[in-house]
């Protein structure tokens, strides 16, 4: 699973749990870095903040969607100081992303909801 965030403590928190669940995980702290990683790298699932420096995740979610990847997208976001957390959710769900998270949320309840869209894309 690849976990985009461009604050260390939000990966490493969700990183944990992850690993904890025997999953591996591979970090980015922006979108433009996720990217990189994308090129040589499939994940089965992505979690991406939605406002970042360099590249934000509406816009890897786009880039993604537009490429015609069905990854899980799941997209997560404390607000930005122009936007509201309801706008940022529709925004990141306008452009594809399965789920999405207001921060703080629990690691736990998430993954429990990605393994759902992860046998929901099984079936489908």
């Amino acid at each position: 699973m690849l976990v985009i965030d461009d604050v260390e403590e939000v990966r490493y928190s969700l990183a944990a749990t992850l690993i904890r669940e025997r999953i591996d995980v591979v970090e980015a702290g922006n979108g433009m870095d996720a990217l990189l990683l994308l090129e040589h790298e499939r994940f089965d699932a992505i979690i991406t903040d939605v406002w970042m420096p360099k590249l934000d995740g509406v816009e890897l979610i786009r880039l993604l969607r537009a490429a015609d990847d069905d990854t899980v997208i799941v997209a997560i976001s404390g607000g930005a100081p122009n936007a509201p957390i309801n706008f940022s959710m529709a925004l990141a769900e306008t452009w594809g992303a399965d789920a999405t998270f207001v921060k703080p949320f629990d690691n736990e309840d998430m993954i429990a909801h990605i393994r759902r869209l992860w046998d929901e894309k099984a079936a489908g």
